[in-house]
């Protein structure tokens, strides 16, 4: 996937996601209770420059992200700065790839050294792919954004929506309105990455709190999914959605709400429904055996600092912050309702469970094909 606003479907229908996190629970909290690290050096023994940061003069780190503009943005707000005070060389690389990974951490030849990815399949390989991470800096993180494992750090805030056609006269304001047919008909849609949206929104809709949905009724889920049959379209990239919205083949959809924002740049006019929204945020890891881990790691703890995490909220105010809610770049966004944690749809938004999907996905991925499919 190029392009990509949350986590795409490249990297997890190649890995056989169910059989990794199907024994979550007991690798999580193995995983959390980890103390150990291996990296080759911590932040605190690299040599430090005249600076004050780190001297990584002739070390190139390889960084393993999902390309696009978010990688982008991350370049021009995190990467180039950093290059710059240490002298370190960050190679990009895309899209994530957990089989790829894994390949490599069987073969003892680890390439990559930082990995923008999934904290629900992260944080339950805690210590046996991903290794405890020595970063000060995770103590800026906001509660609602703190790792669930020694594992990982969260980069970036994003957050799903209803997005609906501004020709949809009533126009939509919760999930039970996507779901209805008799009311709006036409076609819905729906992203093919599933996690931390079409089931809260669907769950939403069977009548559980928007706010707190979980656990979720998969009964109720499947039910409301499947009443869509012959009305959902899935699709896979968010090109793909804005190029929807911007051709009216749809009404309305599930989306982040960058891709709303791109399909209204385009002139697409999309609106977002009041009733209801998922937040999250995405997730960096070091894989275990990664070349330059004490690298990284003094990266992770320079994007965590409050101030310079911000900068790529700056360069994509679709987005949030990690460790600040003042974004203040935010505010130009004409429609705060796409601004991602922000306080115009918090009285709707529920924060995803990632500790649920991890234990889940193996049930909700079988129900989803049977919901999706025919």
């Amino acid at each position: 996937m190029n392009h990509r606003t949350g986590h795409g479907p490249s990297h997890w229908r190649s890995l056989g996601l169910a059989a990794i996190v199907v024994t979550a629970s007991a690798v999580l909290a193995a995983g959390c209770g980890d103390s150990g690290t291996d990296a080759s050096s911590t932040i605190a023994k690299a040599k430090t420059g005249a600076n004050g940061h780190p001297d990584f003069h002739g070390v190139t780190l390889h960084y393993l992200g999902f390309g696009g503009a978010n990688d982008k943005a991350m370049r021009t707000a995190w990467f180039d700065p950093y290059e710059k005070l240490t002298g370190l060389k960050v190679v990009s690389d895309q899209p994530t790839d957990y089989k790829k990974l894994k390949i490599q951490q069987q073969s003892g030849n680890v390439q990559y050294d930082l990995v923008d990815g999934d904290a629900f399949i992260m944080d339950p390989g805690c210590g046996k792919d991903w290794q405890p991470l020595d970063v000060p800096n995770l103590k800026n993180v906001l509660p609602d954004y703190k790792p669930q494992s020694r594992c990982t750090a969260p980069d970036y805030v994003y957050q799903y929506v209803l997005g609906y056609s501004p020709k949809l006269n009533p126009a939509p304001q919760s999930c039970a309105d996507f779901f209805d047919k008799a009311k709006f008909p036409g076609k819905r849609q729906a992203w093919s990455y599933y996690y931390g949206s079409i089931g809260e929104c669907a769950a939403s809709a069977g009548g559980a709190d928007a706010k707190s949905p979980y656990p979720l009724d998969l009964d109720s889920v499947f039910d409301k999914i499947g009443s869509l049959k012959g009305d959902l379209d899935l699709y896979d990239t968010d090109n793909q959605a804005a190029d929807s919205m911007v051709n009216d083949d749809a009404t309305m959809g599930v989306y982040t709400t960058r891709m709303v924002y791109e399909a209204n740049q385009q002139g697409a006019g999309w609106k977002v429904a009041p009733g209801w929204a998922t937040v999250t945020n995405g997730t960096f890891g070091i894989p275990k055996g990664a070349p330059h881990a004490d690298a990284a790691q003094a990266l992770l703890d320079y994007i965590l600092d409050e101030d310079n995490n911000k900068k790529f909220a700056e360069e994509l105010p679709i987005y949030g912050s990690v460790v600040t809610r003042s974004v203040p770049q935010a505010e130009t966004i004409e429609d705060q309702r796409l601004v991602s944690g922000g306080p115009a749809m918090a009285d709707a938004a529920t924060h995803v469970d990632w500790n649920w999907w991890a234990k889940n996905d193996p049930t909700f991925s079988q129900g989803w094909i049977g919901a999706t499919s025919g």
